[in-house]
């Protein structure tokens, strides 16, 4: 295939994703918003906030890297989950230890727990950041697209059924989680990674800027 059809056929993959995507999300919102209360979004929100910037700075441009990247191995792409996955670790962590001091500060007691609970979702959007950068680098975005959908709709299933049951903010939070960790597992499948513990230091290097600037 040409790379005019890749790129005709990847932009018409990812529209449809993200109009599904749209449409799902404005319905799970429609019907969470009759099942739970505005402070159950209040929380929610609010731990979101948290979890989206450590989730910015674990994947440290890590699969942008990987895109743009012509000549990408497999040494390559270990290092890049590896740090990764690391940096995501330390990111979990340090929200784990301060989700107390974060609940106080906003007056939350709810949120210590949430915090702690949802933080593991930076790990698993490390994860999935690195095998889902794999496949758009081999225009494989029917694959990235079909899994996302599926299981964004599972997580949303989820969520509204938890929230019938009135399960309040951790219906939002357990779908969030669901999606996050069936999105790794299922993109790690499609593009595994051979993960070995000898990666080299130049090798890291060149998986990410941000990774590359502590080094020099």
């Amino acid at each position: 295939m040409s790379i005019a059809k890749k790129l005709k056929s990847a932009g018409l993959w990812q529209t449809l994703q993200t109009v599904i995507q749209v449409i799902a999300q404005f319905g799970y919102m429609a019907i969470m918003a009759r099942l739970l209360t505005k402070a159950d979004f209040g929380l929610m929100a609010l731990a979101n906030g948290f979890i989206g910037m450590g989730a910015l700075f674990s994947t440290a441009g890590m699969g942008l890297a990987i895109i743009q990247r012509k000549d990408t191995t497999q040494k390559h792409l270990n290092a890049a989950f590896h740090s990764s996955f690391l940096l995501s670790l330390v990111v979990t962590i340090i929200l784990f230890f301060s989700s107390p001091y974060i609940a106080h500060f906003y007056n939350q007691s709810e949120l210590e727990l949430i915090v702690k609970v949802i933080a593991f979702g930076v790990i698993l959007n490390s994860v999935n950041s690195v095998s889902r950068a794999v496949l758009q680098k081999e225009f494989r975005f029917k694959a990235t697209a079909n899994i996302t959908i599926f299981v964004t709709l599972i997580g949303y299933g989820i969520g509204v059924l938890l929230a019938i049951f009135n399960y309040g903010v951790w219906s939002l939070i357990i779908a969030s989680l669901t999606i996050s960790f069936l999105n790794a597992t299922i993109m790690f499948y499609y593009a595994p990674i051979k993960l070995k513990l000898n990666f080299t230091s130049k090798s890291l290097k060149n998986c990410s800027p941000l990774v590359s600037a502590l080094y020099c």
